[in-house]
């Protein structure tokens, strides 16, 4: 999917949060560029759009006293309207690692396609399954975490697996405060080997039967794997 970014001369975009609820948020960026990307929190949404459109929007909540800030996207607008530019190659090129869909789990909690209580996803419907169809509309569809975050139990034991943990921070410790969060690697660490080794020990201190780690038994870590 990288690649289809960086070969693809998509418009310059940009994102930012927004300290909003979802209908404040709509009701601002009402007859504007900018589109809502996420829905986050009960009053945190993210924007998407042409930069300069986004960029502009920000500077006119913040003459509100509403909290906002832009993030780093590599100057991509994604969850936008220009996603649809480059919808062809990504479910393509998805496609042929998928070559054979297979329906989602019914512990599949997805961000971007919102099954009836009784419904099951099926072949003929290639958007509910692990397809390209699905993640080439998830590139373009809105992100509602705030609706998927409330099928997670409290006290639940959640694994961000990311290369920065960026969604821990912004979003889960905010919405999930009864749950233990763990990551698997930080921006702020340079070999991310302490912070996989951190989120091992917890898992185990947590009573999380972890297999399989011979192959990392030899990395130094705060407490032995066999504690």
């Amino acid at each position: 999917m990288g690649k289809c970014f960086t070969e693809s001369n998509l418009p310059t975009g940009a994102m930012a949060v927004v300290g909003l609820t979802w209908e404040k948020a709509l009701e601002f960026c009402s007859g504007s560029e900018v589109e809502l990307a996420c829905h986050n929190a009960y009053d945190l949404v993210a924007i998407s759009g042409a930069k300069q459109a986004v960029l502009g929007m920000v500077e006119r909540m913040k003459k509100e006293d509403l909290f906002t800030r832009v993030f780093d996207t590599g100057n991509l607008a994604s969850h936008s309207k220009y996603m649809l530019l480059i919808y062809e190659r990504v479910l393509r090129d998805i496609s042929t690692v998928i070559p054979n869909p297979k329906p989602l789990t019914k512990r599949w909690i997805s961000t971007s396609v919102k099954l009836n209580n009784n419904e099951q996803p099926t072949t003929e419907n290639r958007e509910v399954l692990c397809s390209g169809e699905y993640y080439a509309n998830n590139l373009r569809n809105v992100v509602r975490f705030y609706d998927a975050l409330k099928q997670i139990p409290d006290g639940a034991v959640t694994i961000e697996v990311s290369p920065n943990g960026i969604l821990t921070r912004a979003i889960l410790k905010r919405a999930l405060p009864n749950c233990k969060m763990l990551v698997i690697a930080s921006s702020d660490e340079d070999n991310g080997i302490q912070t996989l080794c951190d989120c091992l020990d917890s898992l185990r201190t947590l009573g999380v039967d972890v297999k399989n780690t011979e192959s990392i038994s030899s990395l130094v870590t705060a407490v032995s794997f066999s504690t």
